[in-house]
């Protein structure tokens, strides 16, 4: 039995394979998402793609019903960024038991806290698993 349509994303492999028969020669994004996470296949790497949170601005209230969002946003399927994401879910936590209201405003504690989960939420965007 041959193995026939095939890819790989080693170059030192391709170069010892004769790819010839109609064998499709795949083109490689340079990065593709994958499990919620970006694939790169070059270098054979994942990643985090995680977006701003955009309510943090001075000017804006953050309520209980922006952090839910925003923390149900924080995809991780392999638990790699857990201690983060626990802080968000703690932060919600305690709004579950100070019994808020959806469109409540944070106690200032309570945002300050969630200010400095956001700040650090940019860190994950460096965070590759090899």
């Amino acid at each position: 039995m041959q193995l026939h349509k095939w890819s790989s994303n080693c170059n030192e492999l391709l170069s010892k394979f004769d790819v010839s028969d109609g064998d499709v020669s795949l083109t490689i994004p340079d990065e593709t998402k994958a499990l919620g996470l970006l694939w790169r296949p070059q270098k054979d790497t994942l990643a985090f793609s995680v977006c701003s949170i955009e309510d943090v601005s001075d000017s804006s209230t953050i309520t209980k019903r922006s952090v839910l969002s925003a923390t149900a946003g924080i995809f991780d399927p392999f638990g790699l960024i857990s201690p983060v994401d626990t802080k968000a879910k703690q932060v919600m936590q305690e709004l579950w038991i100070l019994k808020l209201d959806w469109n409540d405003s944070l106690p200032i504690h309570l945002e300050k806290k969630w200010k400095r989960f956001v700040k650090s939420l940019a860190a994950i965007n460096n965070f590759v698993v090899n």
